[in-house]
């Protein structure tokens, strides 16, 4: 396909042709177009219900689409690139990341109502405040392989947290095998009273766990899909400590060794 590229003067025809826009669509999918431009769509209010993007874009640049109240969008299969506050301030509550996506750039879908994020494999690198200001209660990720920016769910405070990828769990002097780890933060730790020091000292899994806060975290679970044990390690967090290593201080229904760390 020849690259065409979308400028803020073609947009501002687009938006008041019927072809494209009705009603509160905004429908793209015809345009044979493989990029849009900075600043494309930026800041006309559209108050669009639905953008469904050209189906060979690959590039949309920075704040295309910022300040619009744009509430869904529809992808394509071969997007690769969202530039710096591509969507920042709209009403996106639902949000499905193409596996064809490699780079999240900075405040690309900040201020808007995701509540849902999975990041999959496909993903190499996150940067700041991606979804800044969002209302954001689950968190998923799929991989370990990725470059996070420290801030990159910086005042973020999900309250679910799944992560799957390869990790060793050390548990001194047992042959036990866990395929997951919950850590609970909700439940009643009280009636345990086997305690328990676990230090995750993975770097790449510490620089996911540090990178939101978690003052209003009830469970976070981590997910070895290599393990084929079916059996669970259960934790309630009774405080913790964030350091080059996270220290987590808990408490389980079972005994197990005081001391157990994640490599």
């Amino acid at each position: 396909m020849q690259k065409s590229i979308i400028s803020r003067k073609e947009a501002m025809s687009i938006i008041n042709n019927p072809n494209y826009r009705k009603n509160d669509v905004l429908d793209l999918s015809s345009l044979e177009a493989t990029e849009i431009a900075t600043y494309a769509f930026s800041a006309l209010n559209l108050q669009l219900s639905k953008l469904i993007l050209p189906k060979g874009l690959q590039k949309i640049g920075d704040s295309a689409f910022m300040l619009n109240e744009i509430q869904e969008i529809v992808w394509n299969d071969e997007i690769q690139e969202i530039g710096d506050s591509a969507f920042e301030h709209n009403l996106i509550s639902k949000i499905e990341l193409p596996k064809t996506i490699k780079k999240l750039s900075p405040l690309a879908f900040a201020m808007n109502q995701i509540k849902e994020v999975v990041i999959f494999k496909n993903i190499d690198e996150i940067g700041n405040d991606v979804f800044h200001g969002n209302p954001l209660e689950k968190l998923y990720f799929y991989t370990l392989n990725c470059q996070i920016d420290p801030y990159s769910f910086a005042g973020l405070e999900p309250k679910e947290i799944i992560v799957e990828n390869d990790f060793d769990l050390q548990i001194p002097n047992q042959n036990d095998k866990y395929s997951r780890i919950n850590l609970d933060f909700y439940k009643d730790f009280d009636i345990y009273e086997n305690e328990i020091e676990l230090e995750i000292a993975n770097s790449l899994l510490v620089d996911i766990l540090a990178s939101f806060s978690w003052i209003n975290a009830e469970k976070i679970i981590l997910i070895n899909p290599k393990v084929s044990a079916t059996k669970d390690l259960n934790l309630y967090v009774v405080k913790y400590e964030m350091q080059k290593n996270i220290q987590i201080f808990a408490r389980g229904s079972e005994k197990y060794q005081k001391f157990l760390k994640i490599n």
